[in-house]
Parts: C-alpha cells; sequence; structure tokens
C-alpha cells in the first residue's frame, strides 16, 4: 500500500474538482484504499469498516 499512497494521492488531487460536494472524492479515496489493502478476500463487510 506504501508504493501506492502518493498516487492515490495524485489521483484524488486530479478528481476531486470533479464533485460538487467535498464528500464524494474522500469516499473514492477511501474506497480505492480498501481495495488496495492486503487482504485475501474482501468482502462488502471488511471495505465497509476498513480505515485505512
Amino acid at each position: 500500500m506504501a508504493g501506492w499512497s502518493s498516487a492515490l494521492e495524485n489521483l484524488h488531487s486530479r478528481i476531486a474538482h470533479c464533485f460538487a460536494r467535498s464528500e464524494a472524492p474522500e469516499r473514492v479515496l477511501r474506497c480505492l484504499s480498501s481495495l488496495l489493502q492486503q487482504v485475501v478476500r474482501k468482502n462488502g463487510w471488511q471495505l465497509a469498516e476498513a480505515d485505512p
């Protein structure tokens, strides 16, 4: 995940202006961070509870 952190932050800064509300790009960033975690099986509960 450490290698992806800067790339995700860069992506976040590039797409944040496309959303009317500030919560949406933050949610996208959290979702992508959860998907990139080193977990063997990912399910909805794990992704919802993930706190990167």
